[in-house]
């Protein structure tokens, strides 16, 4: 499977996408209701001027997007909730934000990057509808779950059922191509039973070195953990990388695990991490 290369940029084709889905049905209503007028006579019949006569058509036409998507929300909506109780099954509990659109959730959980730890908004969110939520955002369903029964239905004993998708793979295809990561069915099962064999017990070599080094970044959660200190895990997995593969490679470890790991600006722990991170240094 190939992907033909574009002129335009991503973000052009989702607008070209967009304006072809929304603007039609505004253009088929701006020249059907000015036939309509002509038809009639009707400016000529009550002598309406000219913004009337060709100003209201525009206003109308552009009436019609925000209507015509209003229509297919409520459409898909309507669906889901005929086909949950067609199944005997609940909607999954749904995000209720203060704005339209949920769009205070975008504004918090980017609120959370600049001064925080951006999955806190999620973490809240779990704790506040359950282990399975609809992030409903942008009138765009996105589930979550953290339940572990859950996980291993979709990853495992019904993964078959869970596909990837046309639009994820449509998204991740410059980056990833048709590997066993952004396919499904039948080339999944190909990559899957290529890339399987290099992960058998028999060819994992110097699992003892590793083992060693990942003992080490464990000790070092633990330390900060135990303070109630945070510390910057990409630094923590550089370094761990960098201890393994020189051993590995070159047979002398340059030991930066050992080195002082730095202090973040801000050292507090999370409020949602504070539990899981001392518990792991118990």
């Amino acid at each position: 499977m190939t992907h033909c290369k574009t002129l335009t940029t991503p973000g052009i084709d989702l607008l070209l996408k967009c304006a072809s889905l929304y603007l039609l049905p505004t253009i088929i209503f701006i020249l059907g209701f000015q036939r309509l007028i002509d038809y009639l006579d009707v400016p000529q019949a009550l002598q309406l001027n000219a913004y009337l006569a060709h100003g209201l058509p525009i206003l109308l036409g552009v009436s019609v997007l925000p209507s015509y998507a209003s229509t297919r929300i409520f459409w898909r909506e309507f669906k889901n909730r005929r086909e949950a109780a067609r199944l005997g099954a609940r909607p999954v509990p749904k995000l209720r934000g203060k704005w339209l659109a949920n769009i205070d959730f975008l504004y918090a959980m980017n609120k959370r990057v600049e001064s925080g730890y951006p999955d806190d908004s999620l973490t809240d969110l779990v704790a506040k509808y359950g282990p399975v939520a609809d992030f409903y955002v942008l009138w765009r369903h996105l589930m979550f779950t953290t339940s572990p029964e859950y996980i291993k239905i979709i990853l495992a004993t019904d993964f078959a059922n869970y596909e990837k998708g046309e639009e994820f793979n449509s998204v991740v295809a410059s980056l990833l191509g048709n590997g066993v990561f952004s396919s499904d069915g039948d080339m999944w099962k190909f990559h899957r039973s290529m890339t399987r064999p290099f992960f058998s017990r028999d060819r994992i070599s110097h699992f003892d070195l590793f083992d060693r080094h990942a003992d080490a970044v464990i000790a070092k959660i633990k330390e900060r953990a135990r303070a109630g200190i945070a510390m910057d895990f990409q630094d923590l997995m550089g370094r761990f990388t960098l201890d393994s593969t020189t051993e590995f490679l070159f047979g002398a470890c340059v030991n930066s695990l050992q080195v002082e790991t730095p202090f973040l600006l801000s050292e507090h722990l999370p409020s949602t991490l504070k539990r899981g991170e001392r518990a792991c240094a118990e």
